[in-house]
């Protein structure tokens, strides 16, 4: 996540070039610390145009419905022509849930919180017993971390073993273009579910295999 100042230096170069701002907020609301909550693009910049959606803060992807959010009429006026070419209307069931299910936004994003908060604590513990392993950069906010692995093994590599020996799936780097050029290898990991305590167990079995 950026900081406050990065924040502002991205939202000033973009308005100096009277570019476009994307911005994807899907995780908005799911900081650990709400001090650290940025301004959104749009409440900042005329012509930002931001995502966000069920999915992540309130965890209803099932759903499969999200918005955009922007201040310019132009950017707004292409992406209705865009929609209605494409998807035109959402599903009219989708619509009511999502409805119900924001005017309670604030107690399932609580909820969401809490087991995010938990889950995040068992994750420390983990990797604080592997340090040999893994290198753990603790999110400051969302469902989603990068760690880092510190064994010289390509995660690309682990990944795959983990599939094929414990069915754990866990995203390697290079999934998202992510290949810094010192080698280092990080892997993409979820803690947005109730049993994710279940398989950093069965994680942790794997690795105890290797001794």
């Amino acid at each position: 996540m950026p900081s406050p100042e990065e924040w502002e230096e991205v939202v000033g170069l973009a308005a100096a070039s009277g570019a476009y701002l994307f911005s994807d907020e899907m995780y908005r609301g799911l900081e650990l610390d709400e001090e650290t909550r940025l301004p959104s693009g749009v409440d900042v910049y005329d012509k930002a145009i931001t995502l966000c959606g069920l999915s992540k803060t309130y965890a209803l992807p099932g759903l499969r419905l999200g918005w955009l959010a922007t201040r310019c009429p132009e950017a707004m006026k292409r992406v209705l022509e865009l929609k209605d070419y494409t998807t035109i209307c959402s599903p009219a069931t989708s619509e009511v849930l999502a409805l119900m299910a924001l005017r309670m936004r604030d107690q399932l994003a609580e909820r969401n919180m809490a087991l995010i908060r938990s889950n995040l604590d068992y994750l420390d513990r983990f990797f604080a017993e592997h340090p040999d392993k893994f290198k753990w950069h603790r999110p400051q906010g969302s469902s989603t971390a990068f760690p880092e692995l510190v064994n010289g093994q390509s995660a690309a590599e682990f990944c795959q073993r983990l599939v094929d020996e414990s069915g754990i799936l866990l995203m390697p780097a290079t999934t998202y273009d992510y290949e810094p050029d010192d080698g280092r290898q990080h892997f993409r990991i979820g803690f947005g579910r109730e049993n994710m305590t279940q398989v950093v167990d069965l994680l942790a079995a794997n690795l105890n295999q290797e001794k």
